[in-house]
This record gives C-alpha cells, sequence and structure tokens, in this order.
C-alpha cells in the first residue's frame, strides 16, 4: 500500500479512536467446500477502517448504504447490491449512513465445509489461521498497537476490521 494514504488512514483512525464511543461489530463465518465466507453488520453513522487485505476477494453489499474511502478508488458512495473485489494491500475507511450487511468471500482450497459443525473454539482456531493467510498485521504507529473493534492491543488480532462508532 502506498506509505502516504497508509499514514492518512494511521492519522485517521488514531483519532477517531480518540473522540468516537466504542462499537463491537462480531463477524458471522460460513464455510463452503473451497470458499470462506465472512459477513459483517456495521450499524449507522459508525466509522469503520479496515485491516490490510493479502489476497484478491469479492465483496457484496446487501444491504444498507456506506461511503468508502481507499487508495485504489478515493471516495466511493456504496450500496446495497453493490459487488467489487479487493485487492492485496487494500486498507479502507468506511461510514455507514445506514446500518450496512457486507460480505467477502474468500477462495481458499483448504477448506472442506466441515469447519461449520466444529464447536466455537475450533471455529475460532480455524477463522485465525485465515486471517493470517487473508489479513496483514499492520501496527498504527501513533498508538502503538493494532485496533480491533476498537480495542488497542499489540497481540494478533482476529476479525480483520477496527470499528469506531
Amino acid at each position: 500500500m502506498d506509505n502516504l494514504i497508509d499514514d492518512k488512514i494511521d492519522k485517521f483512525e488514531a483519532m477517531l479512536f480518540k473522540s468516537h464511543p466504542i462499537g463491537e461489530f462480531p463477524l458471522k463465518h460460513l464455510f463452503l467446500p473451497g470458499m470462506y465466507l465472512r459477513t459483517i453488520k456495521m450499524k449507522k453513522n459508525s466509522w469503520v477502517t479496515s485491516m490490510v487485505h493479502n489476497t484478491v476477494h469479492p465483496f457484496f453489499i446487501k444491504s444498507g448504504k456506506v461511503s468508502v474511502f481507499s487508495e485504489n478508488g478515493g471516495e466511493e458512495l456504496l450500496g446495497k447490491g453493490f459487488m467489487g473485489v479487493t485487492t492485496p494491500g487494500t486498507r479502507r475507511v468506511l461510514f455507514m449512513h445506514e446500518t450496512t450487511v457486507w460480505t467477502t468471500i474468500h477462495p481458499l482450497p483448504f477448506i472442506t465445509g466441515e469447519e461449520n459443525s466444529l464447536s466455537d473454539d475450533d471455529k475460532g482456531k480455524v477463522v485465525a489461521s485465515i486471517e493470517d493467510f487473508i489479513l496483514q498485521q499492520h501496527v498504527n504507529p501513533l498508538l502503538g498497537g493494532i485496533i480491533k473493534n476498537n480495542v488497542l492491543t499489540e497481540h494478533k488480532i482476529e476479525g480483520g476490521v477496527n470499528c469506531l462508532s
């Protein structure tokens, strides 16, 4: 990713983290043979910064309206029914004009579909290993760590989004 854009997102993220209430948006996971789907529901008037993506994969907006800023497309207003493609190095800032449901689909040949029947703990381990592959661990130097759902940590994160509402 372009360091200038990354620096701007880090500054924006630091400003938001210090001035907005905490909001958490849990992910839903679905495993199909050769595919991993993850869905997030983000509430109206919230800000979200994403992790840096490592892979090419499609995304779909099932409902809502969102302003998206990324190094690939500048600022765009996207809504229900939009289909797009995430490319490696992409990191986004989003503002939810309406509650928004966003799904990504990751082609992963090692996924069997049997992962859906695992215990929550075991499913969490699978998701963590997938995230190691699809996301980069980016430390925001202005905050001294990684933000995951508004929790600042130096530890490895899960989920891929930093949510600020």
